[in-house]
């Protein structure tokens, strides 16, 4: 047996990103009933919906649908992780009435789907992508560009319809706007910013464990990538 070849692992060895964070999530539940109530006095139990448990609660569900549905793999071209159960979960399949809900969850599913193919194809997983803080940016720019195309469209026609509101939220994620670091930043930005360097540090424990790097080039390059290095070859 050659020494120097290095061993092949198969993807059942892999960790799974996903689990780890579901793992994680009462853990980081009970430190955002810590930290609202330490940071905003509320209370932990007492007014029910406007408690630091409450929020905590609600925080906790941003954290697993970040885990889920709004990970670095989005930058993956095809077979994004969650898209087939977008937005109910694999556990819908465990009972009768999941078919119903799997119907009515397909065109919200396809939506979502399509929504990040641009995303997909213009970057190289585990590429800039999957840099901590950097990548949510990305994301979170990507939907900030179409939601304000389609607030600029909806203010050319006869739709009263308004979406403002979503700015306050991606405006939460910059620390140049005016809404980073308030209450909106602890209850949304922060799981989401969290799942995701914890979905990139178990990639690298991966990458350690294979002994390879991070973005192997085996995985295909992205459009932005392809670009540059046309460029410099007609040079």
């Amino acid at each position: 047996m050659d020494k120097n070849k290095k061993p092949k692992y198969n993807k059942n060895e892999l960790t799974d990103n996903v689990r780890f964070n579901e793992i994680m999530s009462p853990g980081f539940f009970l430190l955002q009933v810590y930290l609202i109530h330490s940071i905003y006095g509320l209370n932990i139990l007492q007014n029910f919906f406007s408690s630091s448990f409450f929020y905590a609660f609600v925080s906790t569900l941003v954290y697993l649908f970040a885990t889920n549905y709004f990970q670095p793999d989005l930058d993956i071209m095809y077979n994004r992780p969650g898209m087939k159960h977008f937005p109910f979960g694999r556990w819908v399949g465990t009972y009768k009435i999941g078919r119903f809900f799997k119907w009515i969850a397909y065109p919200i599913n396809r939506a979502w789907y399509y929504l990040w193919h641009p995303y997909g194809n213009l970057l190289t997983h585990r590429g800039v992508g999957h840099w901590p803080i950097i990548g949510v940016w990305l994301r979170i720019g990507y939907l900030y560009l179409i939601c304000g195309t389609i607030n600029y469209l909806l203010e050319l026609s006869s739709l009263n319809l308004n979406i403002r509101f979503l700015f306050t939220f991606f405006d939460s994620f910059y620390p140049w706007t005016k809404n980073f670091a308030n209450f909106y930043f602890l209850l949304f930005s922060f799981p989401i910013y969290l799942s995701d360097m914890v979905h990139i540090a178990v990639d690298f424990y991966d990458a350690k464990k294979r002994s390879m790097s991070f973005c192997p080039p085996r995985i295909p390059r992205g459009l932005i990538i392809k670009t540059i290095n046309t460029l410099r070859g007609l040079r």
